[in-house]
């Protein structure tokens, strides 16, 4: 009996049409201790596919062609994902195909919550509804900051965690999907502080979710029509809300704090009136200075912007990622991320046991644009931002409260995915509300005429033959591209390159030396230095050392001394034998250096050794050496003099060198390339001419 009034009672949950909203917020906190917090849009999402399949004709939201679009060059993905992209590691294991599928789902899982917002009645999930539980989604965001702010170190283990293999669980991306804790404790300020994060995933997504359910606070609990208690207790919450707010260290989510803030000031302006919004905005901003000034809040601000903590290493992986993109793949990208070679210190960098922040996050990350630009390339950005853009133009007028709610929604978003990863419920809550708002936009207008997923069927079907030929085309044409350019072969050298002796080292023995120090890192520029490769040429031609040096790579295996000269070559020629070639030519060099450098040492021991002792004591060579009796210091020259001489001076050696190898052409590049770009050509025109038949049809 108990059972079946359980499963009645789910059955008549499921029936109403706030149902997936309902059971992703209210059941959040379990969902977050379950370790299922991460996946429980996605299951929605399926909740609402299903009650869009029932509810009949679907319309769609301005912006949707673009999306549409979008979906089908992350689609097209799959087949770029062992793609090799400039700058990364080349190969990848069957574990990207995993990472791929878990972002397609999420894409197709937005798409889902668009159109069940555009497509669900006012009249059977009005705002009011949305807003109460966004602001419930606020109160755990709040609760779960706040516990983070103060009990950082506090981890769970997430029921999936102990059902899930040890060998799943323990990778890096599941983990921080299924793990729940409260804080990420990062070094940002000089010294390890946590970082609130729950009830999500990161820091980042928290101070990305915090900002887009902010809004919903007003709209549901401070509007005039509330009781004064209800508002009372918002404004309690909202000023708690502040502490993990600034305990989050998210110059992104301040950023977004401010925008949000110049907003409702112009929004007062036309609504209320000058005199009143200075008046607030006054009695506002005194408050928040007498916060600052009372409590150490205001000393964490200030330290956040006196330590930009990554901003350096953002930028330096956005503009590697760029170039990759442009190099290797601008139009379709390469599918998903990939790791980088070596590092931004050293080409033979990477993160160790002792040091894990050593390595560089992949290419492609540290901000959802990065990612659909390193993915889906630039074209592919372009369709991303269709849809945001298309959003924002229609209802920056802000003339509804929906329309303000979706015009502060792209902003965020539009701030944040340069620096967040906001593919998550960040994305979702910003589907909904542009959903929500383009729903108000068709039933208040009339003459708004939406496009239907039927009407799309149907144009797609009359046109499949015209598309189909335009992407066959696009096809042969990137076919023919492959195949028209030569074939690239590339040959390599493995070099073990060893440290300088202590004592010959640049600033050991006497100032003026040369200032060289052995680094894999200069070893590297040396072995494609104009003096190295103009000797392997034969010539000083500058175009000849230009081309020689375009072709030739030098990558290191991570934490190690084992550098690797590759030389690519599209012509006749044997590369292997000039990778070899160079090879040579710069242990060649760093031997007639480390000669020179040996000659000049034991000349300084000399002169030392034959010194008086006031000139021994008075020169710069022993100026930082203790005072004794002159015996025992030249004596003391001459055993290093002697060690010196046995030390070996061998600055490396070759420990292999591979044959001559034929590169994969990946044509898959220009093939999908090809077809992707013939599907937007050949659906512009089919959109065009649909126009044009339209115009006349009005005439």
């Amino acid at each position: 009996m108990h059972e079946r009034r359980t499963r009645d009672a789910f059955r008549a949950l499921l029936s109403r049409p706030d149902a997936p909203l309902t059971i992703l917020v209210v059941g959040f906190p379990l969902w977050w201790i379950l370790g299922v917090s991460e996946l429980m849009p996605i299951a929605v999402a399926l909740l609402m596919a299903r009650n869009l399949k029932r509810g009949g004709r679907i319309r769609l939201p301005g912006g949707w062609a673009p999306w549409a679009l979008f979906l089908v060059w992350v689609t097209a993905g799959i087949f770029l994902l062992w793609t090799d992209a400039p700058g990364a590691v080349p190969g990848g294991g069957p574990e990207r195909l995993v990472v791929y599928g878990y972002r397609l789902t999420w894409y197709l899982a937005l798409t889902s919550a668009l159109l069940w917002a555009v497509n669900t009645p006012s009249s059977r999930l009005p705002l009011r509804r949305v807003a109460s539980l966004m602001a419930v989604m606020f109160v755990y965001t709040t609760v779960g900051g706040i516990l983070g702010s103060f009990l950082g170190a506090v981890e769970l283990k997430s029921a999936l965690e102990l059902v899930l293999p040890a060998s799943i669980s323990g990778n890096g991306f599941v983990s921080s999907l299924i793990h729940p804790g409260l804080a990420d404790v990062q070094d940002v300020l000089g010294y390890e502080e946590p970082r609130p994060k729950a009830p999500f995933a990161y820091a980042n997504s928290w101070g990305s979710n915090y900002s887009l359910l902010l809004p919903f606070v007003f709209v549901a609990w401070l509007g005039r029509d509330r009781s004064t208690r209800t508002r009372l207790l918002a404004v309690a919450l909202l000023l708690a809300s502040s502490i993990p707010v600034v305990y989050s260290l998210n110059r992104g989510l301040w950023a977004c704090l401010a925008i949000a803030a110049a907003g409702a000031a112009l929004l007062s302006v036309r609504r209320l009136g000058t005199r009143q919004l200075v008046l607030g905005g006054a009695l506002v901003t005194a408050l928040g200075l007498l916060v600052m000034m009372v409590t150490p809040l205001g000393t964490m601000v200030s330290e956040r912007f006196a330590n930009p903590h990554s901003n350096s290493r953002r930028l330096d992986l956005a503009v590697l990622t760029l170039k990759s993109v442009i190099e290797g793949s601008p139009v379709a990208g390469f599918g998903s991320t990939r790791d980088v070679q070596g590092s931004f210190g050293s080409i033979a960098g990477g993160s160790t046991p002792e040091c894990p922040a050593c390595g560089v996050p992949p290419l492609g990350t540290q901000g959802h644009f990065w990612l659909v630009l390193f993915s889906q390339g630039l074209v592919g950005v372009v369709l991303f931002l269709g849809l945001f853009v298309v959003a924002l133009f229609a209802f920056w007028r802000c003339r509804t409260t929906l329309e303000a709610l979706a015009t502060l929604a792209v902003v965020f978003l539009l701030v944040q995915m340069w620096i967040y990863d906001v593919l998550g419920l960040p994305l979702f809550i910003t589907m909904l509300i542009v959903g929500l708002a383009w729903r108000e936009r068709f039933e208040q207008s009339e003459a708004t005429v939406p496009t239907t997923l039927a009407g799309l069927q149907a144009r797609t079907r009359e046109s499949l033959p015209f598309l189909a030929t335009t992407i066959a085309i696009g096809i042969l044409a990137g076919a023919a591209q492959s195949l028209m350019s030569p074939t690239p072969r590339t040959g390599s050298v493995d070099i073990l390159v060893r440290p300088y002796p202590v004592v010959l080292a640049a600033d050991n023995f006497a100032p003026g030396g040369k200032d060289w120090q052995s680094t894999i890192d200069n070893a590297a520029l040396l072995a494609v230095s104009d003096t190295v490769l103009s000797r392997v040429l034969g010539t000083d031609d500058p175009e000849q050392v230009m081309a020689l040096r375009r072709r030739t790579t030098i990558s290191a295996t991570p934490n190690t001394q084992v550098l690797t000269i590759t030389v690519r070559t599209l012509a006749q020629g044997d590369p292997s034998r000039m990778a070899r070639a160079i090879a040579t030519e710069y242990l060649a060099q760093e031997a007639r250096y480390l000669r020179e450098r040996h000659a000049d040492v034991v000349a300084q021991y000399n002169r030392a050794i034959a010194m008086t002792a006031d000139d021994l004591y008075r020169g710069e060579v022993l100026a930082t050496r203790e005072r004794g009796p002159i015996r025992n210091v030249q004596y003391t020259l001459a055993e290093e003099l002697g060690w010196l001489n046995d030390t070996s001076r061998d600055p490396g050696e070759i420990l292999r060198s591979s044959g001559v190898t034929t590169v994969r052409r990946q044509t898959e590049v220009p093939v999908v390339s090809g077809a992707l770009l013939g599907l937007l050509i050949g659906a512009g025109l089919v959109a065009s001419g649909a126009s044009v038949r339209r115009s006349r049809l009005r005439r």
